[in-house]
């Protein structure tokens, strides 16, 4: 199994999770943005030779969990506003999993 690549742009660690982050520029008719995806862990995917026929090859990609639509290195951005953005992300991401487990109350 193959594993594909994509550079990223730096690596922290929140909360006790380790997530690696890279910025995404993005281009339309109404203005541009820069999001900042986060991912955690890896998740296997495959593509086959032909679009629905032929050999599926797998490979391993870094699972995005949840982006942010800002560049977290902008200076405008101090770092409480930061830290409460990526906080409130983790916190749903933490009751996501407690949702998956049974626990809803």
């Amino acid at each position: 199994m193959e594993t594909k690549e994509i550079e990223m742009d730096g690596s922290l660690e929140f909360e006790g999770r380790k997530f690696s982050y890279k910025f995404r520029y993005v281009d339309s008719e109404y203005g541009d943005c820069i999001y900042t995806d986060f991912y955690e862990g890896y998740e296997t995917q495959f593509t086959r030779k032909y679009f629905l026929f032929g050999e599926k090859t797998y490979f391993k990609q870094p699972k995005l969990v949840f982006n942010l639509p800002f560049q977290i290195t902008n200076v405008g951005y101090t770092k409480v506003m930061v830290r409460d953005k990526i906080s409130h992300k983790v916190a749903l991401l933490n009751r996501q999993g407690e949702i998956e487990r049974g626990e809803i109350i």
